[in-house]
């Protein structure tokens, strides 16, 4: 709100280009002052409304990634496809999965894959080439060099401590 002496009608234009709420000539009557309060703080009320509701959106976003990278982690899936898919940037995306996650979008795909891998190397004799095959990594020599970043010991040595 601008108040002011000045009842030039330029002076109005002007602050039209600012996007004043009001512009109120001296001396201004209480009840105008008031009025004036009261639809400045509805506006501000609905800013935060706003950007409270993106931020849901996003967290649901989020939510929706997750239940659709559970349902496919295997299938070597890319950020810009699952953020394209949940209708958000790859950018914007990839900010709010790691805040919201604690994660970043390749951890929590790698995470899921060696948890998985964990698994198949307890309770399967499938060579450490085929798991690694069945989970989409490119080779068997990247998986042992993911698996051994997350566990800090090579598929064999998982397989050999906790195996059958």
């Amino acid at each position: 709100a601008i108040i002011t002496a000045y009842s030039d009608f330029s002076y109005a234009q002007e602050a039209i280009k600012y996007n004043i709420v009001d512009f109120l000539l001296k001396p201004v009557p209480p009840v105008d002052l008031y009025a004036c309060i009261d639809k400045i703080l509805e506006e501000i009320q609905e800013e935060a409304a706003k950007s409270e509701k993106k931020e849901l959106e996003a967290l649901t976003a989020v939510q929706q990634a997750i239940v659709y990278i559970d349902a496919h982690y295997t299938e070597g899936l890319r950020i810009g496809d699952v953020a394209e898919r949940i209708n958000l940037s790859e950018k914007y995306f990839s900010r709010y999965f790691k805040q919201q996650t604690g994660v970043s979008f390749t951890d929590y795909i790698n995470l899921r894959l060696i948890k998985k891998a964990k698994g198949l190397l307890t309770h399967t004799k499938s060579p450490i080439y085929n798991i690694a095959m069945e989970l989409n990594f490119s080779d068997a020599a990247y998986f042992t060099k993911v698996f051994r970043k997350y566990e800090k010991v090579t598929p064999s040595q998982y397989r050999q401590k906790y195996g059958k």
